[in-house]
C-alpha cells in the first residue's frame, strides 16, 4: 500500500511540475511573438531555444494550437 501512495504522490508532483514548465513555455511563446518577427514555427523554436527552453516541434505545435496563434502578414507581405 505504501508503494501506491508514493506513486500517487510522485504522479501529482510530476503533473504540477509539468504544468509549471508548460506555463513558463507558453509565457515565453507569448513574449516572443509579441516582440519579435517570427515567420514560422522553426524560427519560434529557435527563439525558445535561445531563451533556454528545450521544446520539441510537437510540443510547440500543441502549445500554438492551445493559444490559438495564427499567422498574419505584415505590411511587407511577410
Amino acid at each position: 500500500h505504501n508503494y501506491s501512495i508514493i506513486v500517487f504522490i510522485f504522479a501529482a508532483l510530476l503533473h504540477k511540475y509539468t504544468s509549471m514548465v508548460q506555463k513558463r513555455t507558453i509565457d515565453a511563446i507569448c513574449r516572443i511573438i509579441q516582440t519579435e518577427k517570427i515567420g514560422n514555427q522553426e524560427e519560434l523554436l529557435k527563439q525558445l531555444e535561445n531563451s533556454g527552453f528545450q521544446v520539441t516541434q510537437a510540443t510547440l505545435s500543441r502549445d500554438i494550437k492551445q493559444l490559438k496563434v495564427i499567422k498574419v502578414h505584415d505590411g511587407d507581405g511577410n
